[in-house]
């Protein structure tokens, strides 16, 4: 599950090559986001709805989370677990722009 949640951006870890180990390191806050445990408020964006609303990439999203630029949450929401990433305080510079 960790490895899963790691390759589609939704965790923060590192892995230095492809089969070499992946090192996740999880805090108190980490369990909080991860567990359902979060409220769902307005800085949350439905994870399917991030690339529109944030103008990256699914992919650069997936970089974001992975360097820890952007924090995913798990929620049990209408009877379903649903991802979601909270829109940061200040744009994200789109590379593509720049």
């Amino acid at each position: 599950m960790i490895c899963d949640w790691y390759r589609r951006g939704r965790l923060v870890g590192e892995q230095r090559q492809p089969h070499a180990p992946l090192w996740v390191r999880l805090t108190e806050a980490d369990h909080h986001r991860y567990s359902g445990a979060a409220p769902l408020t307005p800085d949350l964006i439905l994870e399917a709805d991030a690339p529109s609303a944030l103008g990256l990439s699914p992919e650069q999203i997936r970089q974001q989370v992975q360097a820890g630029s952007l924090l995913t949450y798990r929620i049990w929401h209408n009877h379903v677990w649903r991802w979601y990433i909270q829109r940061p305080p200040q744009p994200i510079p789109n590379p593509t722009l720049t």
